[in-house]
């Protein structure tokens, strides 16, 4: 069912996956770590409860770090830094290339 949000409140932002339309192996968003992670332990994470099927399927969509609110304009508000190694920006080039997509939920 939708959801309706009121003007300036926190909207949830969940990620599940990272999933390719030319690969079938997807990849969990925290591969490698890859990307920037929430600072809470897993233990203590908001996972999304998720639907039947995520659960049939074993899916598990976590809360991101990000903060968003409705209808407020945001740009340009660093999240993390990160410095890659060789090895990791092949892999990202990799994901890349073969058409990786992040499948993100609100």
């Amino acid at each position: 069912t939708p959801n309706e949000y009121e003007k300036d409140a926190k909207i949830d932002l969940y990620v599940e996956k990272i999933n390719s339309h030319s690969y079938q192996m997807p990849y969990p968003y925290s591969y490698k770590n890859l990307f920037c992670q929430s600072s809470k332990s897993s233990a203590d994470r908001e996972d999304y409860e998720g639907n039947l099927g995520q659960k049939l399927t074993a899916d598990k969509p976590q809360k991101t770090p990000y903060e968003i609110f409705m209808l407020y304009p945001q740009r340009d508000k660093y999240l993390c830094t990160k410095k890659y190694s060789k090895k990791e920006i092949s892999e990202l080039q990799w994901l890349i290339k073969n058409k990786y997509g992040i499948f993100w939920m609100v």
